[in-house]
């Protein structure tokens, strides 16, 4: 993909920045945004896995 993006908002939601706060404090003060995108990387590759349709729009799309 482009590196047009220079980063995305997202709004967690009262109840999920609550946890990930915690989470990072209980994780010796995790850096937010590292527990962020390895959470995604995770699910985005738990995801492929499991759909094969998916991966390959995905792979279409991402390699363009």
């Amino acid at each position: 993909m482009s590196g047009k993006n220079k980063g995305t908002y997202i709004e967690l939601g009262d109840e999920l920045d609550a946890s990930l706060r915690a989470f990072c404090t209980a994780s010796n003060d995790a850096n937010k945004s590292q527990v962020v995108r390895n959470a995604i990387s995770a699910y985005i590759r738990s995801e492929l896995d499991l759909n094969d349709g998916v991966r390959k729009r995905y792979e279409a799309i991402h390699d363009r």
